[in-house]
């Protein structure tokens, strides 16, 4: 039985990044108590022995852990949602039927569909639920700093080069993201004629992804691109720059480098670091519980960048498969 003074907080998935940010709560200010939930008898050992590894023993009795939503018995502060994109519309339809919800923290891709889409935010709506969709890097510092350093009203443009280790999709959906949080610009074009017609296949479950490049341009000009290279385990790197600044930056090496107009263009080795999920999680729980709000992606928000790339990328299976795809089988 959970402790009535304390936060109700609900892990629903506990795979790798369910069991990261169950690391990352353990960081929290407050006092809370963590239910666990996944079918998997192995995603929850995993999870257990992730606590171990930070925590030690005295987190043992704040935490349950659970194969079914059925089990929670308590209403809900706050859930994140760390399923598969297939099944996370019935894995919130099952908890909002079983316990009231106050915030949601969602993970991307978030649906498969508009359609998924539009259901949720009709019924978190309905409910009076806030959600937000983890995009990590709109709480890093590095980023944060370097989108007050770019001035708003210049066209930004965004270029990542990757290894064929990730897959389009779930990168795209990243830095897609990052580029209207460095603009401001919530209404993306995309352009998926680049993208290759060999679909790989995931070593789990029916899903996929592809490789290529693939274009995003914002209503005001500024641009991302992002490609994806065939068999290349090279690192990613990734650019960003406008009129008057560039930055190159590895998050693998945890190093990035900065040039200036005002600067004669001369690079500098400047400070940068992309902390793990494990990380902070804390830090946007503790915002959401103690503003109401988040730095975070809102829902609402999200959905006009995954409405546009959805789409667009059902129509590249269509076109490649000959069968109409209306649902993007990511994970």
């Amino acid at each position: 039985m959970f402790n009535k003074s304390r936060l109700h907080i609900a892990i629903i998935g506990a795979g790798n990044i369910g069991s990261r940010h169950l690391q990352g709560l353990t960081r929290i200010d407050r006092g809370i108590d963590i239910s666990v939930i996944d079918p998997s008898m192995s995603s929850l050992e995993t999870a257990k022995n992730r606590i171990l590894e930070v925590s030690g023993n005295h987190w043992l009795d704040a935490i349950s852990y659970e194969q079914s939503i059925d089990q929670l018995t308590e209403d809900v502060d706050l859930a994140i949602i760390a399923t598969n994109a297939d099944v996370r519309r019935m894995v919130i339809e099952e908890l909002l039927a079983k316990v009231d919800v106050k915030y949601l923290l969602l993970e991307k891709v978030v649906f498969q569909s508009v359609e998924d889409f539009q259901e949720m935010l009709l019924l978190l709506n309905k409910k009076q639920i806030k959600a937000w969709v983890n995009f990590p890097r709109r709480i890093a510092s590095f980023y944060r700093a370097l989108k007050s350093s770019m001035c708003s009203n210049n066209k930004i443009f965004l270029r990542l080069e990757e290894g064929s280790l990730g897959g389009i999709i779930q990168s795209g959906v990243h830095f897609l993201d990052l580029l209207t949080f460095l603009t401001g610009e919530n209404h993306l074009a995309i352009d998926v004629s680049g993208l290759g017609t060999v679909i790989n296949k995931s070593k789990r479950g029916d899903y996929i992804d592809l490789t290529g490049v693939l274009r995003a341009k914002t209503v005001n000009g500024s641009e991302a691109t992002i490609i994806e290279y065939q068999e290349n385990r090279a690192p990613d790197i990734i650019s960003i720059f406008s009129r008057a600044e560039r930055f190159l930056i590895s998050e693998v090496l945890g190093r990035a480098f900065c040039a200036k107009e005002n600067n004669d263009w001369k690079w500098k080795e400047v400070q940068f670091s992309m902390p793990y999920q494990s990380e902070i999680t804390h830090l946007a729980v503790q915002q959401i519980f103690d503003t109401g709000k988040s730095d975070l992606t809102t829902l609402e928000e999200s959905f006009s960048l995954h409405k546009p790339m959805l789409k667009a990328f059902n129509e590249h299976l269509t076109r490649i498969t000959g069968k109409k795809s209306t649902r993007c089988p990511i994970t």
